[in-house]
């Protein structure tokens, strides 16, 4: 597995792992900073989202709420959680070329 390399604060919750319903892709969820809503001023918790190429941020409600398990598939097992990252990580071209516009 290209290892996310991640250590929690004190407090924070470790790092796990889920796969979109919708795309098929593993994901690395990480604990992120909160941000403040910039309509009601609340503050609203988030999680990093790790895919091999790139990452998002995402609300925790949206991982853990009650709807959450109609887009997220949680993976409690580490084995299956590497399996399916070494998976996409192998699927990902060593190089890609296109033309310059």
């Amino acid at each position: 597995m290209a290892a996310l390399r991640y250590k929690p604060a004190a407090g924070d919750q470790a790092p796990f792992y889920v796969t979109s319903k919708r795309s098929g892709k593993t994901l690395a969820v990480v604990p992120s900073r909160d941000v403040t809503d910039s309509v009601t001023g609340a503050i609203v918790q988030q999680y990093r989202l790790v895919d091999p190429l790139r990452y998002d941020f995402t609300d925790r409600h949206r991982i853990d709420g009650r709807d959450a398990a109609r887009y997220w598939e949680r993976i409690e097992d580490p084995a299956e959680a590497k399996r399916r990252w070494d998976a996409q990580v192998a699927a990902i071209p060593e190089y890609t070329s296109h033309e310059p516009t």
